[in-house]
């Protein structure tokens, strides 16, 4: 019996990542089963696999805050281009909300990374070699073969919707923000940057 907590700021693929770990067999893997933020909920699910003797893993963006008091055998964390996520999450009349909300996302992936959490890049998982997801799941006990991986890129209703943000507001990335999104995306290689106007 194994266990495995992957977390990261919403619409960093975690839908995706979650339906590619499920292809394996043995595993029962769940996508954001509630969106309780607090590590005594998810734990509880944690500790009935491990009763039930099952293999048990949870791709839930609800927990970045909480990954630390998660009782999984493994960890790890989604990276995502922070540019795409503020755009991808698109809440016109929000910027500076949802601005806050990746650049706090920052925070608590950099500070688990600094804990010995495994990292997933985006651009990994929707990119097509599916060897990535293959040696990703295999850091979290998971076996996939090359052959059941999905692929293709992420067809979410949610997908990077700049243009359509941009035609209501633009939003404004302070000098700050803009320092703090590039030393990351620069730190972890997360290409295919936007970046602001």
């Amino acid at each position: 019996m194994s266990t495995f907590l992957v977390t990261g700021c919403g619409h960093s693929g975690t839908k995706l990542l979650s339906l590619q770990l499920g292809e394996a067999e043995d595993w029962v893997v769940e996508h954001e089963p509630d969106e309780a933020i607090a590590a005594w909920v998810a734990s509880r699910r944690f500790e009935r696999a491990e009763r039930e003797k099952i293999n048990y893993g949870e791709v839930n963006s609800f927990l970045l805050a909480a990954a630390l008091d998660v009782p999984a055998d493994r960890k790890a964390v989604l990276l995502r281009n922070p540019y795409n996520l503020v755009y991808s999450i698109a809440q016109p009349g929000k910027e500076e909300a949802v601005i806050d909300y990746v650049r706090g996302g920052i925070a608590w992936i950099e500070s688990l990374l600094s804990r010995g959490f495994t990292a997933i890049a985006f651009k990994g998982i929707t990119g097509k070699d599916p060897n990535y997801v293959v040696e990703r799941a295999r850091e979290l006990g998971v076996r996939l073969d090359v052959g059941t991986v999905r692929t293709s890129t992420v067809i979410n209703p949610h997908a990077i919707n700049r243009e359509a943000w941009e035609s209501v507001s633009a939003p404004r990335f302070s000098a700050m923000t803009v320092t703090e999104f590039d030393r990351f995306i620069y730190r972890y290689n997360l290409e295919n940057a936007t970046g602001p106007r």
